[in-house]
């Protein structure tokens, strides 16, 4: 099973109590960071532990007397619930004062039927003002799927004892005063509340709940009751009681081994969602997860995360290209032609300068062309100007042109009538001319005394990107940050392998040691800056297919600089990579800088690349 949790040190006792603390989630650790890992989550949603459902806007602006009959309030609860209290503003004098509640069900014209009592009345005592009547005990529970109704009588024989409601009627009427046989709606919403415990969740369902049965129609406003207004001073608006559980703080484990325990490591306030550990070391892979601590209680732990922080600069280094033993043994002159030499470079670099020794003095166009199938193809220095060439060793930085080379390129110049360059007349040569209005031609027994600079860096990744798709890596932490399209911002798609679903995704975020299809719409070369990637690892990677990034290695990483553990999950070390110059999948045998391979692994473990 992939991504499993560490065990860890703590002994959690209450651990049937577990799934009942709600955990966080989307725990994140951001791999590539210099000197840190940063973490972030989701909290988890406070605890509901009662809603209120009510329909007056807490407004005591007016006074029924129940002295006059029944009052009751219609209820629409919007699921199953078990109702803990019922709350409601009274009126009156010589508090406190006895009533009796009722529950009551809908008769088929949708007004209270008093002579369907759902549960027991219960006998209660009120107080002037909002009165909290606890039924939790009385096992008070409605299945969602019809309404009902809430209604009060007095249980006294003395004066000014009633119920208040505000000063608007809702869209639909709901609250009445009733005898059985007539219903008069009151000119407001009667201040009664029902607070409750949904069993089939613990959302916060809607205030004023749903309706199932039909309403009755609007009343005419000559058959609600005549509005008795109540003292300003009872025109407060109290706010409903919601009782809320949120978490008190975040306990975060760590481990510094595959496999190993993970250990307290730090508390934050529950108000926080993200945490930066600074005591990390570069290329060292650290693994967490998180806890929600409450005061009656702990979540479980999500699972397990992730992360390698990275530090450090690149080393470049420069080669010189060149065929000649630096003793010439003639010079050419050919105006209007090109000549060049053919070079062949085994990494992605690029050309800083063109080194050409001069026989006479003349002036030419610098050329550089990329191989298409064995001859001069695209020309590279488009906007090349003419240069002045004096005798000896001429060198013509072009550096600012961002020439970037993959496999087989040409170096060469356009002659005037004057210009003559050196050669060397032995064999093997690797010389070519185009002649004036004629093809490249080889020249076999002839090499220019003609030399390419090239830098090559593990501070940078050089892509050769083609049109249509290519797999790639990073083997840099760009300096530009990990969002796909600020690494690859020409691309019109960029797409990561999810190994536990066997499908592809949008990544959010690109990770060291992963693969990535990127579809281009042109053929270019590109430069990607940052802090070279020396090392990374893939916990619980395989069993299957994983797509997998390499290192910075300028020349390349051998399969041997992978590490498993158990150490025969790949076997044998296949390296599958679509080549985009052919439209093929070919088998590799080092890890390349900036591309993405397919492998196959036969059981699961610790997959780690290290130069």
């Amino acid at each position: 099973m992939k991504r499993v949790l560490f065990l860890t040190l703590v002994v959690l006792f209450a651990s049937a109590a577990f799934a009942e603390w709600p955990a966080p989630s989307d725990l994140f650790a951001f791999t590539g960071l210099t000197n840190r890992v940063d973490l972030t989550w989701t909290p988890p949603p406070p605890i509901i532990e009662a809603d209120t459902i009510g329909y007056d806007d807490g407004t005591a602006a007016g006074f029924a007397d129940l002295d006059s009959g029944y009052y009751v309030v219609r209820f629409s609860p919007a699921g199953r619930c078990s109702v803990l209290a019922v709350q409601a503003y009274f009126f009156g004098s010589l508090f406190p004062r006895p009533a009796r509640l009722y529950y009551w069900g809908v008769n088929p014209f949708g007004f209270p039927d008093i002579h369907d009592y759902l549960f027991t009345p219960k006998e209660i005592s009120a107080d002037l003002a909002w009165t909290n009547i606890d039924v939790s005990g009385d096992g008070i529970v409605f299945d969602g799927s019809s309404d009902f109704y809430l209604g009060f009588s007095k249980r006294d024989t003395l004066p000014e004892f009633g119920l208040a409601y505000d000063d608007t009627v809702g869209s639909v009427i709901r609250s009445y005063r009733t005898d059985g046989s007539f219903n008069y709606p009151t000119p407001g919403d009667l201040l009664v509340r029902m607070v409750v415990m949904f069993t089939d969740t613990r959302e916060i369902r809607t205030f004023s709940g749903k309706s199932v049965t039909p309403i009755i129609p609007f009343a005419e406003p000559t058959e609600f009751l005549p509005f008795e207004p109540l003292p300003e001073s009872h025109r407060a608006r109290p706010a409903a009681p919601l009782s809320v559980t949120t978490v008190d703080s975040f306990t975060i484990f760590r481990g510094t081994s595959f496999g190993g325990p993970l250990t307290t490591y730090s508390t934050v306030p529950g108000s926080i969602s993200t945490y930066s550990d600074y005591s990390v070391t570069s290329c060292h892979t650290y693994y967490y997860t998180i806890r929600a601590d409450y005061e009656g209680g702990s979540s479980a732990m999500p699972e397990t995360v992730w992360a390698t922080p990275y530090t450090g600069t690149g080393t470049t280094i420069y080669d010189t290209f060149y065929f000649d033993d630096g003793t010439p043994t003639a010079a050419v002159t050919f105006p209007g032609a090109v000549i060049a030499n053919k070079f062949h470079v085994a990494n992605r670099c690029k050309l800083i300068r063109l080194i050409y020794n001069v026989d006479a003095y003349g002036f030419g166009v610098p050329k550089v062309y990329l191989d298409d199938r064995g001859v001069p193809g695209a020309e590279l220095l488009e906007y090349s100007t003419l240069h002045p060439f004096d005798t000896g060793w001429v060198d013509i930085n072009v550096d600012g042109y961002d020439i970037y080379l993959d496999g087989d390129f040409y170096v060469g110049v356009e002659l005037d009538a004057g210009l003559g360059i050196s050669l060397d007349a032995t064999l093997p040569g690797h010389a070519w001319d185009l002649p004036p209005g004629g093809t490249w031609t080889q020249i076999p027994d002839t090499t220019y005394f003609i030399r390419a600079v090239v830098r090559y860096s593990d501070g940078s990744t050089y892509y050769h990107i083609y049109t249509g798709w290519n797999a790639l890596s990073l083997s840099v932490i760009p300096e530009v940050g990990l969002h796909p399209g600020e690494v690859f911002p020409f691309a019109l798609g960029v797409y990561g392998w999810n190994a536990d679903i066997g499908n592809w995704e949008i990544p959010t975020m690109l990770e060291p040691g992963k693969g990535y299809f990127i579809l281009s719409s042109s053929d270019q070369f590109y430069e990607l800056e940052g802090v070279p990637i020396h090392y990374y690892n893939i916990p619980w990677a395989g069993p299957g297919f994983e797509f997998i990034g390499s290192l910075s290695e300028y020349g390349g990483a051998d399969t041997s600089a992978v590490t498993t553990s158990p150490p025969d999950m790949w076997s044998p070390r296949h390296l599958y990579f679509w080549n985009p110059a052919i439209g093929t999948w070919q088998n590799r045998y080092k890890l390349m800088p900036s591309d993405a391979y397919f492998i196959y692994l036969g059981d699961e473990g610790l997959f780690e690349a290290e130069e």
